[in-house]
């Protein structure tokens, strides 16, 4: 917190130079670094607080740059965590900067479910929302998402057996296929 506090000095002190003690952290380091330094710090209960300040304002940096969610989500290496994305924290990082940029960009707001299949095609994410589900952590959260995904599905006007096709190699498909068709006969119900 050195850094910081002299930063804060200064700028009291010379208000008309004022500087930013994130700015030489991203103006030397890549991101990959500046991730490896939070995570590091994430590990010692004395650096967690200086951690969460430089992921913040790197978020910051990011919304103010205009960085969309589903890049936000490949910068944070979420499309590589497979079935612990949702269990990541880095995951929760991610959903705050989605809602985030949402609220601050409304005219491009982008979706949970929408963010997630930029890098996981639907064979990909039914698995990794089914092992969310086991989690009691992500439960809910895999349950929003799955029923998001069967929205898509029935916007798209899927046929079921189009989605038994493509889903035959996907284990645990078939229960979301099955929610798909009940959700399908109950719209035609309806307008019946």
């Amino acid at each position: 917190m050195g850094w910081i506090n002299y930063v804060k000095v200064f700028n009291k002190e010379k208000p008309k130079k004022r500087e930013s003690w994130f700015d030489p952290l991203h103006i030397n380091y890549h991101w990959d670094a500046v991730d490896q330094m939070i995570e590091k710090a994430m590990q010692n209960p004395s650096t967690v607080k200086i951690a969460k300040m430089v992921e913040s304002a790197w978020l910051k940096q990011w919304l103010d740059r205009e960085k969309s969610p589903s890049d936000a989500f490949r910068f944070l290496y979420l499309n590589n965590a497979g079935e612990q994305t949702l269990a990541s924290p880095k995951f929760k990082t991610w959903a705050k900067y989605l809602n985030d940029f949402n609220q601050r960009y409304p005219d491009r707001k982008e979706t949970m479910i929408d963010g997630i299949r930029t890098d996981y095609i639907d064979i990909n994410l039914i698995p990794m929302l089914y092992a969310a589900q086991k989690d009691p952590r992500t439960k809910k959260l895999a349950i929003n998402l799955q029923n998001a995904l069967v929205n898509k599905c029935l916007v798209a006007k899927e046929k079921p057996a189009d989605l038994t096709w493509r889903f035959s190699t996907v284990t645990n498909a078939e229960e979301m296929i099955q929610r798909y068709v009940k959700k399908l006969d109950a719209m035609s119900t309806n307008t019946s």
